[in-house]
């Protein structure tokens, strides 16, 4: 039999300042540092944002599916971002 694998998602938005949007703030933000986002073991962008830092996202995770582009021309290890 297979070994068993667990896995738990979290998910949150993040934001590297506040942002309103138009039916009002957001909802569920996570903490904008290093710490909250490399706790994380992976990163998707699912939609791209003036108000993301993606430069400190690109330094601070550790796996970055990015289905937006949104990393382009931000210099990134090898294999730590995935488009998608």
């Amino acid at each position: 039999m297979p070994p068993r694998c667990h896995i738990t998602i979290r998910t949150c938005q993040l934001f590297d300042r506040p942002v309103n949007m138009p039916n009002g703030p957001v909802s569920n933000p996570c903490p904008w540092d290093r710490a909250t986002i490399s706790s994380f073991d992976l990163v998707l962008v699912a939609t791209r944002h003036s108000s993301v830092n993606y430069r400190e996202l690109a330094d601070w995770a550790h796996c970055i599916v990015d289905t937006r582009n949104a990393l382009s021309g931000i210099p990134t290890k090898t294999a730590k971002v995935w488009k998608a």
